[in-house]
């Protein structure tokens, strides 16, 4: 009897750990599978970007590069199993550098891309609505001029939130995640056993909204019942991939203008020089150069664009998702999940 309870014991502490451990392993799984497949789209628009304006660059100085055999011999040759591995290698790198940045700011773009859609009745019921901006630089008090300006031009619907007050509001405070008015936003669509859970109530109460809230629970219910976070671990790894492609598409812009120098460089060698622009090689490269730069800019916007469209969604879904699971645990005999958090203002 003594050697069956203690094998019960050993197996229930090897089902405790193990459950922990597999959820670890999943998530670092998923997270840094895709944070690899957009480091290596990354780095091969940078690649064509800066092989191909620097072919530009080099035919204007003198040094003349045949376009096609270069690129030819270099898929023949120089692509092998060493140089795939290198190129994983420097994705991975780069893939978890966009992974680990804070999905604050695209959560922003898609926040005010998502106010500008609704009416101001629909704001009452909204996940975030506190107007009060955080202080700002002078490049965004710019673009609050712009947007006013835009206002003025192109007049929206009086029952629809302004260009302005939606930037505004997705620039406040209260649009931290897990947002200020979540628990009117849970009310109003009739989950009052999830509202009880929120510790703050809008403007009334800070102390508890935090992101920290969210983690806290994810925690508790990863060992209580890990088993049952499998689609809060899914949740994470999406929203971690939009953040990644969305901060990737966003340095492509960047990059895209750091390759336009050489060919500004360039265009200006030949103008001094006397030659024409037109010429054979140059005007082939150029041309090159603009296919694959206009590519790289519209797919970069695509994505940009429809990730902003979804990811906030994405991160409420989270929220809803991790309260869900921590009230349906807290009641199947798993209350500590619960225990300890701060009272509801």
């Amino acid at each position: 009897m003594g050697s069956e309870s203690g094998d019960s014991a050993n197996t229930g502490a090897a089902s405790i750990d193990w459950g922990p451990n597999a959820y670890s392993m999943v998530r670092d799984f998923l997270i840094d599978v895709l944070g690899s497949l957009v480091g290596i789209l990354f780095i091969i628009a940078v690649c064509a970007l800066v092989i191909t304006s620097g072919t530009c660059f080099l035919d204007a100085f003198g040094r003349r590069v045949t376009q096609e055999p270069t690129f030819g011999l270099l898929l023949r040759t120089s692509v092998d199993a060493f140089h795939a591995w290198i190129l994983f290698i420097v994705a991975y790198v780069v893939g978890g550098i966009f992974h680990r940045l804070d999905p604050k700011r695209p959560d922003r773009k898609s926040l005010e891309r998502t106010l500008a859609s609704i009416s101001r009745e629909s704001l009452k019921h909204f996940e975030v609505q506190t107007d009060i901006s955080e202080r700002h630089t002078w490049l965004w008090r710019l673009r609050i001029r712009f947007l006013k300006f835009l206002d003025y031009v192109h007049p929206r619907s009086e029952l629809l939130l302004t260009r302005v007050d939606a930037a505004n509001i997705s620039t406040s405070s209260g649009a931290h995640f897990p947002y200020s008015h979540i628990r009117a936003y849970l009310r109003s669509r009739e989950l009052h056993h999830l509202a009880e859970i929120v510790t703050w109530e809008g403007d009334k109460r800070w102390s508890g909204c935090s992101k920290m809230f969210v983690n806290v629970l994810k925690i508790r219910m990863l060992w209580a019942a890990p088993r049952k976070c499998g689609e809060i671990v899914r949740n994470e790894a999406h929203v971690r991939m939009m953040s990644s492609i969305w901060f990737a598409a966003r340095s492509v812009f960047t990059v895209f203008w750091v390759s336009t120098l050489p060919v500004l460089a360039a265009i200006w060698r030949l103008h001094r020089a006397g030659e024409p622009l037109d010429g054979e090689q140059f005007s082939h490269d150029l041309v090159v150069y603009l296919a694959v730069s206009s590519f790289a800019l519209l797919s970069a916007f695509w994505l940009k664009r429809n990730v902003e469209s979804r990811f906030h969604y994405q991160r409420v879904k989270e929220v809803v998702y991790v309260l869900e699971t921590a009230s349906c645990l807290n009641n199947s005999g798993y209350p500590e999940v619960l225990e300890n958090l701060p009272k509801p203002s």
